[in-house]
């Protein structure tokens, strides 16, 4: 795919960056992540650090028992907060305050305000910037599950797309040193997500080949300058990590350029796949984050719907997709070759075309996402509807045309004369 004006020299800024370097770095703390067993470091119910000698027998029963909140409260401050503590628990004895004292995580106590079950990094967090609302409604559009977690995995990077489940897992979004990293990491695993799909890359990408990772870093910065991410296009993080790999794997230029053409297609899919997103006049809609954390948003919330796409609703979109990979299948048919193979098909698929319903808006971006795929970035994109009327009336045309001919060849034959042998 020939990359935009825009996107060459984004490419062209990250290869010739004279700041990247190949001692690349995690864009999250991934030392802070590995203290968040057990709850993460003991806090009091005032969010503030229990002192060391109460701290390390509580941060012991924390990790003995997976802890995942870091608060720990008296007997007093849950009476006093109309909490009520859960059958067969045992408290934490330790001495506070010189004396000994029963500490209760909260975890093991229901009714407490919602607050007080927050985990340590929506607390303490490294990155103390907001979230984008916009880009995460859109996200939570796509067909894909995202996982935040800190857990270390047995194997790999805490941020990475996991093939087998076909989810995505990332550090929470309050891990990441700035807003900017967290969306580029996103998007970068949406670009492995996308090329996961056989219709967009032939042959299925080899987990193990890390060429994928420049394939996926590229797509991050088309996808965050397409999102009006601040900062993201280009920063010395993606020359960094382009180079890393440059270094471990000795890719040449031509590699990398093959590399950010590549992503590109993947990258517009991204952007124009998502079911029910769509723009009417200064209105967006969408739908709440997903994940398994909370929020910070530097402006009041959208009007978003509260339910997630309908399994109807994607189920439509996926039958519009495979409309139009059969149609593209059609075209590659001869009907001279093939005559009736070629118009069974064709006829099928024109009815099928007749019962594709545009107004749900998911079929609608289906189709255009399917579509934009084939189409160079600077053309025009075509519509749904556009593209459907000219399939039809580019078939019916030839169904015409074959039929005529028919009907041609039986009048010939019909009048053709013929000779009788008599005796």
């Amino acid at each position: 795919m020939v990359l935009t004006a825009r996107q060459r020299a984004s490419v062209a800024n990250i290869m010739n960056d004279p700041r990247r370097s190949a001692d690349w770095e995690f864009p999250w703390d991934d030392n802070h992540c590995d203290k968040m067993k057990g709850g993460g470091p003991p806090l009091k119910v005032t969010e503030e650090a229990w002192p060391r000698s109460v701290a390390v027998p509580l941060r012991r029963a924390g990790r003995r028992t997976n802890m995942q909140h870091p608060t720990w409260l008296t007997p007093s401050e849950i009476e006093t907060h109309r909490g009520v503590i859960l059958p067969n628990t045992a408290p934490v004895e330790v001495v506070a305050h010189g004396r000994p004292t029963h500490l209760y995580n909260v975890g093991q106590v229901e009714g407490l305000p919602e607050e007080m079950y927050r985990h340590h990094w929506e607390i303490h967090p490294v990155n103390t910037e907001h979230r984008n609302p916009t880009i995460d409604s859109f996200v939570s559009t796509l067909n894909v599950t995202i996982h935040h977690r800190v857990e270390a995995p047995p194997k790999g990077s805490r941020a990475a797309y996991l093939l087998h489940e076909r989810a995505i897992r990332l550090p929470p979004f309050e891990m990441f040193y700035t807003s900017t990293d967290y969306y580029l990491s996103l998007a970068h695993e949406l670009t492995h997500w996308a090329a996961d799909h056989p219709a967009l890359v032939d042959p299925t990408p080899d987990p193990e080949d890390k060429w994928w990772e420049l394939v996926a870093e590229f797509g991050a910065v088309f996808i965050c300058a397409d999102w009006a991410v601040r900062g993201a296009q280009p920063t010395a993080a993606p020359a960094d990590y382009i180079e890393y790999w440059r270094t471990q794997e000795g890719f040449n230029d031509a590699e990398i350029l093959h590399a950010a053409e590549t992503a590109a297609p993947l990258a517009t899919w991204v952007c124009r796949i998502s079911p029910e997103w769509r723009t009417s006049g200064d209105k967006t809609r969408g739908h709440p984050t997903q994940g398994d954390q909370s929020s910070r948003s530097a402006t009041p919330p959208l009007d978003l719907p509260a339910s997630a796409p309908h399994a109807a609703t994607l189920e439509a979109a996926a039958s519009a997709r495979a409309f139009v990979n059969d149609v593209e299948a059609l075209g590659k048919m001869d009907p001279r070759k093939e005559p009736d193979a070629w118009e069974r098909r064709a006829t099928h698929l024109l009815e099928s075309a007749r019962q594709i319903d545009l107004s749900i808006p998911a079929v609608e971006a289906a189709i255009e996402a399917v579509v934009a795929i084939a189409t160079p970035l600077d053309a025009t994109p075509v519509t749904a509807a556009t593209w459907i009327t000219n399939f039809q009336e580019r078939t019916m045309r030839i169904l015409a045309m074959k039929e005529l001919v028919r009907s041609a060849n039986k009048r010939t034959t019909a009048t053709t004369p013929t000779r009788s042998i008599t005796s």
